[in-house]
């Protein structure tokens, strides 16, 4: 067995590829007709690098499985299908958002100054609509075969069943095998850190409502082994889900408690929360988060919006 794959489970390997300042797991189900990929990390040359090593190492691939659409899942799923032959397999919900994201790129495409009109109505960080796209990581293929809810699929020589997970990502997919208790959570969950809940364009609906009833969806399987997209293992699902709801409602006090003082828009709240020095992604994807976290709040009765000279104002009800 090649040294960098870490076996986690009979005939189950990570392998944690290169990401920013850590890394992302992609998952290896051994199989007799080669290993089922479960996510291909980020496009770049060093994730391709680790790829080309272990093929060259005499690592044979069946086929890809895609969890859900962001880039560093998704990343080289192109490049196994179209340079090296692979099939790519993801679900009809990574296709149905790939045409939708396809739409919209076209459209900023005409302008590419176009300010994102979405963070303008929100007073999130200024970016361009193609700025926007590019953070998005969004990308385009046909896969080989699609997969839906509640699928049976094999990884390597055994069967899971897909579990649609929306939340975190509108086409977010984990995949659970009954006989060994083993449920790969991708991004629904991390062992020290909590997922980004995003609302990133008004189409989203309310995605921390989606997250929470997915967390209720996996805490009802009786998982031994929880397989995360970033960081180490998780042994205690529910425990894990417990520390990431009160993580979202201990933030959403915060919220309420910065509107007692009056309306602020999502961006003047994210300031009052987290401070206004901030890296720029980390920016954004705090005020897609808090955006997030108000239109639950919204919708659950506790918030509601006022419009004023092209902004929205939050304020308690």
């Amino acid at each position: 067995m090649v040294k960098r794959l870490v076996r986690l489970a009979e005939h189950v390997f990570r392998l944690a590829l290169p990401y920013g300042d850590g890394t992302v797991n992609s998952y290896l189900f051994e199989g007799q007709r080669g290993y089922t990929v479960m996510d291909t990390g980020v496009h770049d040359e060093s994730t391709q690098r680790e790829w080309l090593q272990l093929l060259e190492g005499g690592l044979q691939i069946e086929k890809v499985i895609i969890t859900h659409m962001h880039p560093d899942h998704i990343g080289l799923a192109l490049w196994f299908q179209q340079e090296l032959g692979i099939p790519v397999i993801c679900s009809q919900h990574t296709v149905d958002l790939m045409k939708r994201y396809e739409v919209h790129t076209k459209q900023e495409l005409s302008d590419a100054h176009a300010p994102y009109a979405f963070n303008r109505k929100y007073d999130g960080p200024e970016l361009s609509e193609r700025q926007f796209y590019r953070f998005m990581g969004s990308i385009q293929l046909e896969p080989d075969e699609v997969y839906r809810n509640h699928d049976r699929i094999m990884l390597g020589d055994e069967e899971y069943e897909a579990l649609w997970t929306p939340g975190h990502a509108p086409d977010h997919y984990c995949f659970w095998h009954q006989p060994s208790g083993l449920l790969i959570a991708a991004d629904m969950m991390f062992a020290d850190t909590a997922p980004v809940v995003p609302f990133w364009m008004e189409e989203d609906g309310n995605p921390l409502s989606d997250y929470f009833r997915s967390l209720d969806l996996i805490e009802s399987y009786p998982a031994e082994l929880v397989l995360p997209g970033h960081d180490h293992v998780i042994h205690d699902l529910g425990q894990r889900a417990r520390d990431i709801r009160n993580g979202h409602h201990f933030r959403m006090q915060q919220i309420l408690g910065h509107l007692v003082h009056g309306p602020r828009t999502a961006g003047e709240l994210c300031i009052d929360i987290y401070g206004s020095d901030r890296p720029v992604t980390q920016e954004l994807l705090e005020f897609y988060t808090s955006l997030a976290r108000l239109i639950y709040l919204q919708e659950e009765g506790f918030v509601e919006t006022d419009e004023r000279d092209g902004k929205v104002y939050f304020q308690r009800k």
